[in-house]
């Protein structure tokens, strides 16, 4: 609050002007029971939401609450509170926020802590400070499963220095982060190995003109997996080593990695096509980010078609992707990537829509050749074709449509295509109809088969659905039910059935309370396919929308 008072008296605020708060706040309870397998929720759980903002001329000052009786053991907590003030062109943050300014440095983890944004005309300015991890002793008493992993405190700050505005900008980020190994006792009886991390990442949007646009985003980061280790001198010719020495003491455990992600793109009303290209060295690491992909070399090219205002439009992308960067594995993995849509609408009545997706997956040896029972040779494909029609007439909106799905995986190795080898169809017609009183109805049938290393599974049924608004009365409701009789190896295997069904009232205006219900019911034969299980849910959610702004006559 001593923050946020000092924020106000530097910005000189006229408290004279408009004050209001405004918002939305809701509780929902969730009652459930199942019958056949492990519980997947708890019997009872409830759920406080609150987003309230104060505004105060142009400061607004945003809160967020979240309050739930759903896993409050965890040590990491659940509840948590944070605010991000802004007024005019300056931006705080307070109490627990996440920050994304690059992926590879400064990357989405959330702290606690405090921090602000600012633009000085085209200098682009920022800083955060604050804790990344709490200090976490292993919870023995709990069961296994959901027991809490042991870590250190670990505090970090980031800084951003950049130059442009939204459209073009070059961001410098500063991160740091360390663990304090006295914010555990006993550190050799849990050995946990305390870090510290410094990354340097630049991020960028350079316009090159109206049509083309360059997208950058690399980093550099120092890791020492254990800094209780000794200084070490790492002498090498590699400039990235020496410059990330500079801002980096590396230790006996030190790593040095860097990632690398570039696109070119041009984009015009009627075409466009883009290329990037990603490097990123294996085991990299920035604990400002929660998790990335590594050990990858990716390059693709993408482009679109886009005729008669959108009536025709086409796009493809192809890509290649292997692991072993750095060609210190046994084998590599490589993977082709190729994917196309189409998309039809040359009139109201009738519309079209295709995808297709083939992905390739080998495995190479290097140093040692591999045995063919074990290399990775995939090709996993997918076709989607949708069309679909419809129909105006008399106050009453139809539509039908078909969607057909072919999805293979085929395995090219002899020894392992018996267990891996999936292929899947599936057929769906829906019947919509809408009409202007508020009244829809929907009835559709389906079939799907699986054929898989244990057998083939089909299934088969319908599905229909009623709604109704009663706009006068603020009151909308719905009903649907869904039916499948399973098939296993040509015999039948029983059933899976689901009913669902939801009342919402909104009244005096921002009030409502919304009432939901469904039954899933799943009987099965044979239990190698699947279980045999009940499960009933019931939802009730009260919300409430306020402003105390007063309307201008």
């Amino acid at each position: 609050m001593i923050v946020i008072l000092v924020f106000l008296f530097f910005c000189e605020l006229d408290f004279a002007q408009e004050v209001y708060v405004s918002g939305r706040v809701s509780i929902s309870t969730t009652f459930n029971t199942i019958n056949g397998i492990d519980a997947r929720k708890p019997a009872f759980s409830y759920v406080l939401n609150g987003s309230p903002s104060l505004h105060i001329g142009s400061f607004v000052l945003p809160f967020g609450v979240l309050f739930s009786n759903y896993r409050r053991n965890f040590s990491q907590p659940f509840n948590q509170y944070g605010i991000s003030p802004k007024y005019k062109g300056i931006k705080l943050h307070i109490g627990h926020r996440s920050i994304n300014w690059s992926k590879y440095s400064m990357g989405g983890h959330r702290f606690y802590g405090l921090g602000g944004e600012t633009n000085l005309g085209k200098i682009r300015l920022g800083y955060v400070q604050g804790r990344f991890l709490k200090a976490t002793n292993p919870d023995t008493t709990t069961n296994y499963r959901i027991a809490s992993r042991p870590s250190f405190k670990r505090t970090g700050y980031a800084i951003k220095l950049g130059f442009g505005n939204t459209k073009t900008y070059i961001d410098f980020v500063y991160f740091k982060a360390k663990d304090d190994i006295k914010s555990l006792d006993s550190v050799q009886r849990l050995r946990l190995k305390p870090k510290e991390n410094t990354v340097l990442g630049l991020k960028g949007l350079i316009k090159i003109s109206k049509k083309w646009k360059f997208k950058l985003d690399l980093g550099v980061s120092g890791l020492n997996r254990d800094s209780r280790n000794d200084d070490i001198s790492i002498d090498s010719t590699s400039g990235v080593i020496k410059f990330a020495k500079i801002i980096f003491t590396p230790k006996v455990s030190a790593q040095i990695c860097v990632a690398k992600e570039l696109s070119l793109n041009y984009k015009s009303k009627r075409f466009g096509i883009d290329m990037k290209y990603k490097n990123i060295d294996p085991n990299y690491t920035s604990l400002g980010t929660y998790y990335l992909r590594t050990d990858i070399s990716h390059i693709s090219v993408g482009s679109f078609i886009s005729l008669a205002d959108r009536k025709y439009y086409f796009s493809f992308r192809y890509g290649i992707e292997n692991d072993n960067v750095h060609e210190q594995k046994l084998q590599t993995t490589k993977r082709t990537v190729f994917s196309s849509n189409i998309l039809l609408r040359p009139n109201k009545f009738f519309g079209l829509m295709a995808q297709y997706s083939n992905f390739g997956l080998l495995q190479d040896s290097k140093l040692i050749s591999i045995s063919d029972t074990t290399r990775l040779n995939n090709i996993m494909k997918s076709l989607i074709i949708n069309p679909n029609v419809n129909i105006e007439a008399a106050g009453l909106n139809h539509n039908i449509s078909l969607i057909y799905s072919n999805q293979t995986l085929d395995d090219k190795n002899k020894f392992t295509v018996v267990y891996t080898s999936i292929k899947t169809k599936s057929y769906t017609i829906n019947y919509i109809a809408n009409h202007k009183t508020g009244w829809s109805g929907r009835i559709g049938w389906n079939k799907n088969t699986s054929i898989l290393s244990a057998g083939i599974a089909e299934s088969n049924g319908f599905s229909f659905g009623l709604n109704k608004r009663f706009n006068k009365k603020g009151i909308s409701v719905n009903a649907s039910f869904f039916y499948n009789q399973n098939k296993y190896e040509n015999t039948k295997n029983g059933f899976t059935s689901r009913i669902s069904s939801n009342l919402k009232w909104s009244f005096f205006k921002n009030h409502s309370i919304t009432i939901s219900y469904y039954r899933l019911v799943n009987k099965s034969l044979h239990n190698e396919v699947s279980s045999s299980f009940t499960e009933n849910n019931i939802r009730t959610t009260y919300s409430y929308r306020f402003t105390t702004k007063k309307s201008r006559k």
